[in-house]
Formats: C-alpha cells, sequence, structure tokens
C-alpha cells in the first residue's frame, strides 16, 4: 500500500484558445491537486493507493471523493463544513506552460489525526506534499508522518511542491525537519532543490542535499532528472514532446517513481519510470488520467 496525503482541488483551466467573452469552448474543470494527482497516477498503474485530505462541504468536494473511487483510489478524505473545497485557477500558454492561481479552501484544515487515520498494515511508503503543511497544522504534519511510517517500518518521501512554500517554512526549519523525519526520498523540481540547498544550479543542491537526506530525485523538467544517492549522482535524459500542458506532470513523475521503487527497483530504474510516466501525462489538459483504473 501506498499512503498519499495531501491538496485535493478542482482545477479550473482557462485554455489558449480562450478569446471571445462567449463561446463554445476555451474552460474546463478537471479534478485536481498535487497529492491528488500522484494518487491517481498511482492507481492507474495498478498500485494498491489511499489517500488522505480534506474537502469542503460541498458538491464540489462531494464530486472529487466520487472521482477518487473512480480512479481507483481507496479515500479517506475528510469533509470539512463552513469551509468550500480548494480551488486553482490554472491559465494555459500556447506552449503549454501554466500559470496558477490557488484558493486552498479547506486543504487548510488538514491535521495530524488525518495521517493518523492511515492503517499501518501493508503500509509500503507514506507520500506527503509541502503543500499540506501550509494549513493550520504546519510542520506537525511532517513529524505524524513520520511517526506513522516508522511504525509501518514504510518509506516517507516528500515533495516541497513550490519555492514559496519552502519560504513560508524557512528554508533551515524545512531541512531540519526533513531531517528529523528520516524522510527516505526527496523529490523536488530543479527550482525548489536550488531553493532547499541554497545553491545555484540543481547539480549543487543535488550534493549539498545528498548529506541530509538518503536519496532525491531532482525533476529538470525537459531535460529529464538527477537521481541521487549520497555522493553519487546520475542525470537521466528524458524524450523530448510537445506540451499539450505541463500541469501535473512532476506529480507524474512522483507517482512512476514511487510505483517504481514499490515493485524493487532501484532509484535509476524508478527516475526512469517517473520521466516515461511525465511525458505521458504532458501530452493531455488536466492533471488525471483520461479513464479511470
Amino acid at each position: 500500500m501506498i499512503a498519499v496525503v495531501g491538496d485535493l482541488m478542482v482545477d479550473v483551466f482557462l485554455l489558449d484558445t480562450l478569446r471571445l467573452s462567449e463561446q463554445r469552448h476555451g474552460i474546463e474543470l478537471k479534478p485536481g491537486g498535487s497529492a491528488a494527482n500522484t494518487a491517481v497516477w498511482l492507481a492507474n498503474q495498478d498500485c494498491e493507493v489511499s489517500f488522505s485530505g480534506c474537502v469542503g462541504a460541498d458538491w464540489v468536494g462531494s464530486a472529487l471523493r466520487t472521482a477518487l473511487e473512480s480512479a481507483g483510489v481507496r479515500q479517506l478524505v475528510r469533509s470539512v463544513s463552513a469551509q468550500s473545497t480548494g480551488s486553482v485557477l490554472v491559465e494555459i500558454s500556447p506552449e503549454g506552460e501554466h500559470t496558477m492561481r490557488s484558493s486552498r479552501g479547506a486543504n487548510a484544515s488538514l491535521s495530524p489525526r488525518d495521517i493518523e487515520r492511515l492503517s499501518a498494515e501493508d503500509l509500503h511508503v507514506l507520500h506527503l506534499t509541502g503543500y499540506s503543511l501550509l494549513g493550520d497544522a504546519g510542520i506537525k504534519l511532517l513529524h505524524t508522518a513520520a511517526a506513522v511510517a516508522c511504525s509501518a517500518q514504510a518509506r516517507l518521501t516528500f515533495d516541497p511542491s513550490s519555492v514559496g512554500v519552502i519560504e513560508a517554512l524557512g528554508r533551515e526549519n524545512l531541512l531540519d525537519a526533513l531531517r528529523s523525519a528520516s524522510v527516505d526520498l526527496l523529490l523536488p523540481n530543479a527550482s525548489e532543490a536550488c531553493a532547499l540547498g541554497d545553491c545555484a544550479t540543481p547539480e549543487e543542491a543535488a550534493r549539498r542535499l545528498g548529506t541530509v537526506i538518503p536519496r532525491l530525485a531532482v525533476k529538470l523538467g525537459a531535460r529529464g532528472c538527477l537521481a541521487v544517492e549520497g555522493p553519487l549522482i546520475t542525470y537521466l535524459p528524458t524524450v523530448p514532446v510537445e506540451a499539450l500542458d505541463t500541469t501535473g506532470a512532476g506529480d507524474g513523475f512522483n507517482a512512476g517513481v514511487l510505483a517504481a521503487l514499490v515493485a524493487g527497483g532501484d532509484l535509476i530504474i524508478a527516475c526512469q519510470a517517473g520521466n516515461s510516466l511525465a511525458t505521458h501525462v504532458l501530452r493531455r489538459y488536466g492533471a488525471w488520467p483520461e479513464s479511470p483504473a
């Protein structure tokens, strides 16, 4: 079992084809949320996966819970009264790049008890996103996740989510928390690695962070990724593709990595699987598979 903890949102896409005040196509609603994206792609690869998060007590939250179940994810989602379900406005450029503006809503109510509800039985990996630490419980969630993972003898993995998360939590504070939580695998993108490592390049950051965290998979976008185990750094290129939408590609990468690790692959094989799945995500609008697992 892979347990994923974090954000569940509705994504409102403004496509680059949106030109008129009234037209047939140009706005699309999709399920999303960084952690939920990873959970759904794990299920799409036939992994047993559960998801813990929060939504508002509204029709959007109900629809997202149903969508998770339809995608093959065991949902442990709590409805929060007097809160709206989180939402993200996603503007897509003609090149497929995205600009996001989010309203976190009920996601901010995620608590240590939501993580403690996870069953330790057959738990192999617990994956947490940095976005979840921006809520009321803050960095306590990371410590709770560490305790649950330790009791299950499971790996704890962490995606910092954004440079803004690192800045909000404090670089040194987050690094200390990651070290004390015994995070086994860190999954930052290049900018996040540089911010967390206080370095100018992802390669420098990989070397520095590799002295703190046993393993890293640093996402380099169209360049591929870096697989880092202590002092050993391996660059793994990816196949260039014309991106329709980059939303969720990093979350898909995470899913590819985690699925391969649970299947017994080493970090190199896992990162190659991450590259492959991220490339697949780039070819569609939205961050979830078109069809449920």
